[in-house]
This record gives C-alpha cells, sequence and structure tokens, in this order.
C-alpha cells in the first residue's frame, strides 16, 4: 500500500512538474509581453482588482475541498451538497463585491477600479459552478488528469492575454485572460468526468464538511490577509503605479516558486493523507520533497539576488527599473514560502489544520506590527522587506514545531536548507568574477551566462553530495526514473524500501 502511494505520488510529481514547466515558460513569455505593452499603472490597477477577489475568495470555499480529499471514505455522499454550497457562497459574495464596488474604488482613489472590479468578480461564481466530480482527480492521485485540466485552462488564458495586450495595450487583457482560463475550465470539467452534480443540500453532510473546513476556511483567510495586506498597503499608501512596480517584482521573483506551491498541495497534500498514522513513512517523504524543491528554488532565488539588474534591463526595459531593490529581497521570500507551505501540508495531512492557522496568526500579527513602519522608512522595499522577516519567522517556528511532530533532527533540516543556499552563494561568487571580464550582456550572452550559472550550481550541489552525504543524485534519479517510467508507460517502482 505505502510503496503503491510513493510510485502514484512520484509520478504525480512527474506529471505535475511537466505541466508547471510549460506553464512557467508560458507565464514568463506572457510577462515579457505585458511588460513592454503596458505599463506599471496597468498592473497595479488590476492589482488592486485581485487584492479585493482574492480577499473575499475563501469565503467561497469553507476548506470543503480538503475536507473532501482528506476524507478516508467514500466522498460521493458528500459532492451534491459540497458543490450547491460553493455555489450559494460564491454568489452571495459576488453580490457583496457588487455593493461594495463604489466604496472601495473611492477608498483606493482609483475609478478606474469602478469597471474592473464587477468583471474579475466573475471568477467566483465561475470557479464555484466547475464540476465538483474532478476532487477525485486529487483523491486517488491522477495527476495525469490534473495536468490536463489546468493545461486547457492556462493555454487559454496566455492566448487570450497575448492577443489582447497587442491589440488593446491596457489593463483589460489581464482581466479578458483569467476570464478566458475560468470560462475553459469550467467546460472542461465536464467533459473529463462523468460526475453530474445537482442542487442538493443535505444539513448533516453540510455540518461534517464545516467541522473539517473550518480549520482550513480560517486558515484560507489568514492566507489571504498574509498574501493581499502588503498590496493593500502599497495601493492605499502609495499609489496604483506604486503597486505596479511591486506587483512586478512580486510576479518575476514568484514565477518559480508559483509553480514549485501548485505541484505541493496537489501531490504533497493527497499522499500525505493516504499515509496518515505512518510516521516514518511520512517523516520520509517530507524530507525528501522538501530537499527537492529547496535545491530548484535556491538557484533560481540565487540569480535573482545577484543579477536583478541584468533580467529587469533586457527582459522588461528600463521603465521597470525601480523594482531592482524589490527583487533582491522577494528573492529570499521565495524560498522561505516554499518552505514554509510543504511544511503546512504535513499539519493538514494529519488531520490538525488548526496548528496552520495559529502559525498563520502569528505571521499575520508579526506582518502587521513591522508594515508600517518599514513602510515609512523604506517604502515599497520596506513593505517587501516585513513580508519577508515575518515569514522567516513562521517558518522557524513552523520547522521547530514539525521537528517535534515527525522527530527529526534538526541538523538534518538545517542540512537540507543550507547546503543549496551556499551552492547558490558559491554561484554567485563564482559569476560575480565572471562578470567583472563579461560586461555588456545580451539576450544570448544572458542566457549563456545563466547556465554556466546553473552548471556551477550543479557542481556545488554534488560536492555536498559527495562529502557530506546530501543525497541529492538520489532524489533526482527517482523522479527522473518516475518521468521515464510514466510517460513511456512501462511498469516500474519509483520507490522501493
Amino acid at each position: 500500500m505505502n510503496n503503491n502511494i510513493y510510485n502514484r505520488m512520484a509520478k504525480g510529481v512527474a506529471w505535475i512538474a511537466s505541466l508547471r514547466i510549460l506553464l512557467l515558460i508560458f507565464n514568463f513569455l506572457s510577462l515579457f509581453v505585458l511588460a513592454r505593452c503596458l505599463d506599471s499603472f496597468d498592473f497595479g490597477l488590476i492589482g488592486m482588482g485581485f487584492v479585493v477577489v482574492a480577499s473575499v475568495r475563501p469565503f467561497t470555499k469553507i476548506g470543503v475541498f480538503s475536507a473532501l480529499v482528506q476524507k478516508q471514505e467514500g466522498i460521493n455522499k458528500f459532492l451534491d451538497t459540497a458543490w450547491t454550497m460553493g455555489i450559494v457562497q460564491s454568489c452571495a459574495v459576488y453580490g457583496v463585491i457588487l455593493f461594495l464596488n463604489p466604496y472601495i474604488s473611492d477608498f483606493f482613489n482609483a475609478p478606474y477600479l469602478r469597471r474592473v472590479i464587477p468583471v474579475l468578480g466573475l471568477l467566483l461564481p465561475l470557479d464555484a459552478f466547475a464540476n465538483i466530480g474532478i476532487v477525485y482527480f486529487t483523491k486517488e492521485l491522477k495527476f495525469k488528469k490534473i495536468s490536463q485540466y489546468f493545461l486547457w485552462g492556462y493555454l487559454a488564458n496566455f492566448s487570450v492575454t497575448i492577443i489582447s495586450a497587442y491589440l488593446l495595450r491596457n489593463f483589460w487583457a489581464i482581466v479578458l485572460g483569467v476570464l478566458a482560463e475560468k470560462i475553459v475550465c469550467l467546460i472542461i470539467s465536464y467533459k473529463m468526468h462523468s460526475y453530474r452534480p445537482r442542487f442538493v443540500f443535505q444539513k448533516d453532510k453540510a455540518r461534517e464538511l464545516f467541522l473539517f473546513g473550518r480549520w482550513v476556511l480560517f486558515s484560507s483567510i489568514l492566507f489571504a490577509l498574509l498574501t493581499q495586506v502588503d498590496n493593500f498597503f502599497v495601493g492605499k499608501l502609495a499609489n496604483v503605479a506604486a503597486l505596479g512596480f511591486y506587483q512586478m517584482a512580486f510576479r518575476i521573483s514568484n514565477l518559480l516558486p508559483k509553480e514549485i506551491i501548485a505541484i505541493i498541495p496537489r501531490v504533497i497534500f493527497p499522499g500525505f493523507a493516504k499515509l496518515k498514522g505512518n510516521l516514518e513513512q511520512i517523516r520520509s517523504l517530507y524530507l525528501r520533497a522538501l530537499q527537492l524543491v529547496v535545491a530548484m528554488i535556491s538557484f533560481f532565488a540565487g540569480i535573482l539576488m545577484f543579477y536583478p539588474h541584468e533580467l529587469t534591463r533586457l527582459f522588461l526595459g528600463s521603465k521597470w527599473s525601480p523594482i531592482v531593490p524589490v527583487l533582491r529581497i522577494f528573492s529570499l521570500f521565495g524560498l522561505i514560502r516554499v518552505v514554509l507551505i510543504t511544511t503546512h501540508q504535513i499539519f493538514l495531512a494529519m488531520g490538525k489544520p488548526a496548528i496552520r492557522t495559529k502559525l498563520q496568526i502569528m505571521q499575520l500579527c508579526l506582518l502587521t506590527l513591522l508594515i508600517y513602519p518599514f513602510a515609512g522608512n523604506w517604502q515599497i522595499s520596506g513593505i517587501a522587506s516585513a513580508v519577508t522577516l515575518s515569514a522567516l519567522l513562521a517558518c522557524i517556528f513552523s520547522l521547530f514545531i514539525i521537528n517535534r511532530m515527525l522527530l527529526i533532527s534538526k541538523y538534518v533540516i538545517v542540512k537540507i536548507i543550507m547546503f543549496p543556499v551556499l551552492a547558490a552563494g558559491f554561484m554567485g561568487v563564482v559569476l560575480f568574477a565572471v562578470r567583472q571580464v563579461w560586461t555588456g550582456l545580451s539576450f544570448i550572452g544572458f542566457g549563456v551566462f545563466i547556465l554556466g550559472g546553473l552548471g556551477i550550481y550543479i557542481v556545488g550541489l554534488l560536492g555536498f553530495d559527495k562529502f557530506f552525504n546530501y543525497r541529492i543524485k538520489e532524489g533526482v534519479s527517482i523522479v527522473f526514473k518516475c518521468l521515464s517510467t510514466e510517460f513511456s508507460k512501462k511498469e516500474g517502482h519509483c520507490f522501493k524500501h
């Protein structure tokens, strides 16, 4: 049973990772085009709209999806009630958004926001009307299906965004792109799964879902506050253009972390949930997952930390130069965030979502205390620093709790996180020396420069693997074995115990 779960999870990582690599390319190309066609005001205005939608989105879910995945018994009897609850809540929340729209626009002193919020708010009911039967893809670890489902939506988003940006050259390009994604996902959800939900509400089923989902709801509300309070402060204390710069810095620094974070809940959480009660297996899987995600993110963080000027000049243009110091700060935040979210999946899978909620309360309190004085002294760089510092402290507490919960040595956690960071530092030192000789990088030159940096980073990791038993080669070989096994349709096992 456990071997089978390991194999399916590893193959799931292969499928989802392949999807996310493709989406990473799409996101990069989309951001490149949007940065050239739009300005900071457009990004800031859309950023304000997403602040509103993201802040109320948790009230449309109440943790039902996580509750369905976490349940060990059959979930068919819960689906109609869960789907009905989601639709009613989403429509109610959308009505609240429409009512508050004029007041929100006046609060941010952004008249154009009145036109944007009603359209972006449609994302909530569109999401709710999707076929809830697709929850089986996650619960049964059918990651190929999950990949296909999300791929169609992202293709629609990418195509519509690029075409609209070229034709319209304003913020509506982003709005039309996300709407196209949700509409396509809605249609595809009924094409891919045979389940047909009905409008049914059973009080006892709703109550049972809510008993687990309430902590996920609270946690989702806190997560929304944690991820939007900084945008709120920038939009209110500065202006729309400043928020545009801040959003662009975050989007670039979040390109790779976003894709990894998308993998974690869809693969790690359902796998952990199936291993619930087997402490040794959960500990082994957690350490392996943490090692791989930190190794992937550290290289990306190192490039952003050491070469933000070149990235901004070549790919965005000189008009985006104010984001350089914020990029450096957010490079650290991306690494911290991935560690934090990977660790939080343990709390959910082991049926202890209250721990994650309490940690998020602590993080939110720290951010609230830091953000205003930091903003006053260092503006958007100060706000980014407050976000990063509060996340770092929350991450340290989370790792301390997980050490005790899974009986993990502190040295093991430190080794897993620090070795990739040191390898990225080694890469930065070598590339700095090369940069003193090699000036005036072009697109191609910078690409070669990055590939050289990747080679240096890999050499650093292999050095730690050989002399300090880091075992990164073992983890990578597992993923590649699963890729070849899954895509060639051969029988095989990714993990052997």
